[in-house]
């Protein structure tokens, strides 16, 4: 969470150059007529994007309503850019979209290769925004392109800057580095200083994802610095962001909550949906690690409604759709000639498939209608008794909830009481067992309600899948890194032997859940000194990844209630650790979700190991 949190703060600071407003420039709208008053509409919607973006979308709507009323071609193509770019800052991404293409057409009917490549620009923003690198990365390298035979110093700067974003999103930090170094020299050219204080923090991310958090600091302050100078609210909001997480790192929470819920509170002001989320992001973070479980869960909640509110808007068909006709516009450019020498054929092509399709999807959707009804006439019965044995386990499932919350309440109130009572004669070595015996029963609270919470979700329908091709290589080695602490406490090897462009069609979030549970069961079961093999082999449609380790095993009893909600299968780790019992269940469920399998193989005394698979591509 903690990098795609990072590379949404780099994603939501590049957008087109903001200067300062004067009030100047809305006394001139009076006397002004036509097409100038169109212009100067624009401009300063432009300067309002990352101050005030409800009114900088207020000023767009005039903008864009005079010049139709003008006829004014250029005039609607610079308002629908505006607009575009403002529903782009607010996470609104079926109107971002709808505008930005409408403006895509305009300029190139027009000729006019700057606001093409300002278009590609935006679009290389918004398909990071999406999780798309590929396709920003084509996107970006076309507005290069473009702003080289341009000549353009500030916009090269900007088209390196993305490019930069990309290739930090792939991990890759020592080519992103060198992109946001050569995009700051364009932009000391030319004296911009929202595009150098941009490139300042973008290095400074840079920085803090190689843990290199001094220097982190440094250019993060300069970039505050210069943000603070021209009033840009938006950049300063993730400016705080960016500090009060070095600070959470380096343990200071006081100090991090100080610059964080100073952009929380810019954020909201300003209406930044998205904004708001990596800010959230930021204060669960905080908390959790404070110790401050209730405030974490709080943060949780708030996090979680936010992130399905965008996935909603990201996952809309009106998105999809103008995603689908942004990559035909940038195929259209690259294939120009081979699509006139062809275009009769292939819109005769495109017809019979259609037909074709609206034929086959006819058939289909009788045959599902007939199957239907038949089913349910012959399975109403089973359904009946499916329900029955469904509730059954819903009251098993409250039952094993209400012993296991209490259970560690009971232990944070005893070690409380015994403190109070005899914190005088108590030595200094017994008061820290006492204190640390109840840091860990509060964690195991807290680590149930998470996976509580999650378990709830899931069976009310409110968490989305969504599936696209992922990197588990990269999901893999995330997880270890962060366990690696774990299990170095119990002097653990986890080893891994991993098959590289190691890709799988899934929800990615969901894939890292399943990942670092597993390798935390493993932990918890594996005696100290022992060893953790991560194995994986792809298939023609699937591919494995399989746990190993060679810690207790398991019975067959428990081998086969590992995955029953309705049945206590919880036990203590090899160093006494507790767990919820839910962790398993929830890695069936979420590998079900993404049509995938688990199988698991045990022997006691001798280890288990747990192996899942996942469809390598889109079916």
């Amino acid at each position: 969470m903690l990098a795609s949190t990072l590379y949404l703060v780099l994603l939501l600071l590049i957008l087109i150059p903001y200067q300062p407003i004067t009030d100047s420039l809305e006394i001139r709208l009076t006397g002004l007529k036509d097409s100038k008053k169109v212009d100067l509409l624009v401009s300063i919607s432009k300067k309002y994007w990352r101050t005030n973006p409800p009114k900088s979308l207020g000023l767009g709507r005039r903008a864009y309503k005079l010049a139709k009323q003008l006829n004014y071609t250029e005039g609607i193509g610079d308002a629908l850019n505006s607009l575009g770019v403002n529903y782009l800052i607010s996470g609104n991404f079926d109107e971002a979209f709808e505008y930005l293409y409408e403006a895509l057409q305009i300029r190139d009917s027009l000729g006019d290769q700057r606001g093409v490549s300002n278009i590609y620009h935006n679009l290389g923003v918004a398909y990071s925004n999406l999780g798309k690198i590929d396709k920003s990365i084509q996107f970006n390298l076309k507005s290069l392109d473009i702003n080289k035979s341009l000549k353009d110093s500030l916009l090269i700067g900007k088209s390196l800057s993305n490019l930069g974003n990309n290739y930090w999103a792939l991990g890759d930090y020592d080519k992103a580095l060198q992109y946001y170094k050569d995009a700051l020299v364009m932009h000391e050219k030319q004296k911009s200083k929202l595009g150098i204080a941009q490139q300042l923090n973008n290095i400074g991310l840079t920085y803090y994802a190689e843990n290199q958090l001094k220097e982190a600091l440094k250019y993060y302050r300069q970039a505050l610095k210069i943000r603070e100078e021209i009033n840009d609210r938006y950049g300063i909001a993730y400016s705080f962001n960016n500090i009060g997480t070095i600070y959470t790192e380096l343990k200071k929470y006081d100090k991090g909550k100080k610059y964080l819920f100073k952009g929380l509170k810019i954020a909201r002001n300003i209406r930044s949906v998205e904004q708001s989320k990596v800010i959230l992001s930021s204060l669960l973070r905080l908390y959790k690690a404070e110790g401050d479980y209730r405030n974490a869960f709080k943060y949780l909640l708030a996090y979680s409604e936010l992130k399905d509110s965008l996935a909603r808007k990201i996952n809309s068909s009106k998105t999809s759709n103008y995603m689908n006709l942004f990559q035909k516009e940038l195929e259209k450019k690259n294939h120009e000639l081979v699509r006139k020498n062809n275009e009769l054929s292939k819109k005769i092509i495109s017809r019979q498939k259609a037909l074709i399709a609206l034929i086959i999807i006819g058939f289909l959707l009788l045959v599902a209608l007939v199957i239907v009804l038949y089913s349910s006439n012959i399975h109403r019965k089973k359904t009946n008794d499916k329900l029955t044995e469904l509730n059954a386990s819903k009251d098993k499932f409250f039952s094993i909830i209400g012993h296991d919350l209490r259970q560690p309440f009971n232990s944070i109130l005893g070690y409380t009481n015994l403190l109070i009572d005899e914190f005088d004669e108590l030595s200094a070595d017994e008061k820290k067992l006492y204190l640390n015996s109840v840091k860990n029963s509060a964690n195991n609270s807290f680590k149930l309600l998470d996976n509580l919470l999650q378990w709830a979700r899931l069976q009310a329908g409110r968490i989305e899948v969504n599936k696209e091709i992922i990197d588990l290589n990269y999901l893999i080695k995330s997880s270890v890194k962060l366990l690696s602490g774990i299990a170095d406490e119990k002097n653990i090897t986890i080893e891994t032997n991993l098959e590289e462009n190691l890709t799988a069609y899934a929800d990615e979030s969901m894939v890292a859940m399943i990942i670092r549970n597993l390798i935390t069961n493993a932990i918890k079961f594996t005696s100290p000194g022992g060893k953790i093999k991560i194995t994986s082999s792809s298939h023609n449609k699937s591919i494995i990844v399989s746990v190993e380790d060679n810690g207790v095993g398991m019975s067959k009893e428990d081998l086969e209630n590992l995955f029953k909600i309705d049945v206590q299968h919880s036990a203590l780790g090899t160093n006494k650790e507790k767990g919820t019992g839910l962790g398993l269940i929830l890695v069936k469920e979420f590998l079900e979700k993404n049509n995938g399998k688990i199988r698991v193989v045990s022997e006691v005394g001798k280890g288990s190991a747990f192996s899942f698979s996942l469809p390598r591509r889109k079916p």
